[in-house]
């Protein structure tokens, strides 16, 4: 089960790198004292989280994660903030949960503790819309959570190519273009990399699935970015 875990978060991983979605150096897994600190504080954690926690959650992954604040360098502040919601709205949580992220002080996400290895995960609003609670069900896993990210950014991703500098600018005066060069020719290889990939792994097949579906619907898939 570990390995099951292990190899999908490895696989998110390798696309976060392989895409430049973030920088190398910046995609950092936690060490086993940083999990067993959590843990002595908090309780035994739930072995995708952990898997997730030693493969790339330790440094704040802004373009990933869309600006939500998800990892292990974030946990003080992601705790600070679920403490001053459930405090705030009076809400009576019946059994344990294990915030995990929020996002920009809007909400909150978490699981409950000690229920299975890859939980469902729950979000938290302070001031939800009209008619709606404060907790409702996010996703049916935390891997469901991870998979739910990559979809996004792969379609959201090439927006930011546009966002140049002037300095960018007068350094490369194709810039915009070359970003488009780029991301069209990792995909192209990424696309190579899955059709000999050989797994029995379900949680990687998912992940796979969302980047065929993807690369399917953009013209990347032609070769027109060759005579560009």
């Amino acid at each position: 089960m570990i390995d099951l875990y292990k190899d999908f978060f490895d696989e998110v991983k390798r696309f976060i790198i392989e895409l430049d979605i973030e920088k190398e150096n910046d995609v950092q897994g936690c060490t086993d004292e940083e999990i067993q600190s959590v843990e002595h504080q908090y309780g035994i954690l739930p072995l995708a989280y952990k898997m997730y926690l030693k493969s790339f959650g330790r440094k704040f992954l802004f373009h990933f994660f869309d600006g939500e604040q998800f990892s292990y360098k974030d946990f003080d502040d992601i705790q600070e903030f679920a403490k001053k919601v459930i405090t705030s709205t009076n809400f009576k949580l019946d059994k344990p949960i294990f915030p995990i992220s929020h996002y920009r002080y809007q909400y909150f996400t978490f699981f409950y503790l000690n229920e299975k290895d890859d939980p469902e995960v729950w979000i938290f609003e302070e001031f939800p819309d009209e008619g709606d609670e404060n907790v409702r069900l996010s996703s049916a896993s935390f891997t469901d959570t991870i998979i739910s990210f990559f979809k996004r950014t792969l379609h959201q991703h090439p927006f930011g190519f546009h966002f140049v500098s002037e300095e960018e600018k007068n350094k490369d005066k194709n810039i915009i273009k070359n970003r488009f060069l780029k991301w069209s020719r990792a995909l192209i290889g990424n696309d190579k990399y899955i059709k000999g990939f050989k797994s029995e792994n379900n949680l990687i097949a998912d992940l796979h699935d969302v980047f065929r579906e993807y690369f399917g619907q953009t013209k990347f898939s032609k070769p027109w970015w060759k005579f560009w």
